[in-house]
């Protein structure tokens, strides 16, 4: 599927990065079937574990992919914007072009901004975050999938898969680990929070 479906999901194109949907999602069904298979009853902690690798070679890609480009960043951004307009409503076709014609006039910006955007996701897994942090993990991948992807293409009458974005949402709920004293909603006090993780601590009504 990743070969013949998605053209290596754009990796060989010079064209790909991660807001426009690289390296493909088929990679990414792939690495999710074999961690849960590794991980079937097997420990919770284990499981967020692999998929915190998976999210970094991910993220790292993307960033590589972005990086790496042999072509000038106002070139790939039109021809990324191109590409997703094939096969749209004719609304959302113009919506492309325009995306394709600011982020071409502002390549530099935009592309910075993209390589900063990533790295800040690629290293925010390594520790606990609040989940406003999360919320915002997932608002950013969200706008990646609307305005990187279309969508999945939904709307062109030829998807197959929704995306990218929406597995790489997923990895995340499972990487990402909320810091106890913001769990739930509300500050807790590392110790108080031990104390009652504890099996059979009473809990006080």
């Amino acid at each position: 599927m990743w070969v013949l479906g998605e053209g290596l999901g754009g990796v060989a194109s010079g064209f790909g990065g991660l807001a426009f949907g690289s390296p493909g999602p088929a990679l990414l069904y792939a690495a999710l079937a074999a961690v849960l298979f590794c991980s079937l009853g097997g420990d919770p902690a284990a499981l967020g574990a692999r998929l915190r690798r998976v999210w970094a070679v991910v993220l790292a890609a993307g960033l590589l992919l972005e990086a790496a480009s042999p072509y000038p960043a106002s070139l790939r951004l039109r021809a990324d914007y191109q590409s997703l307009a094939v096969g749209e409503p004719a609304a959302l076709a113009r919506v492309d072009r325009a995306l394709g014609a600011f982020t071409s006039g502002h390549a530099l910006a935009v592309t910075l901004g993209l390589l900063a955007v990533e790295l800040t996701l690629l290293l925010a897994v390594a520790r606990p975050l609040p989940q406003a942090a999360l919320a915002a993990v997932l608002c950013l991948l969200g706008a990646f999938w609307l305005l990187g992807e279309n969508l999945g293409g939904l709307f062109t009458g030829s998807a197959n898969d929704p995306g990218e974005m929406p597995l790489l949402a997923l990895v995340a709920v499972g990487a990402f680990r909320v810091a106890p004293r913001y769990a739930f909603g509300m500050r807790v006090d590392r110790r108080q929070y031990t104390r009652l993780a504890r099996p059979g601590t009473p809990v006080a009504p």
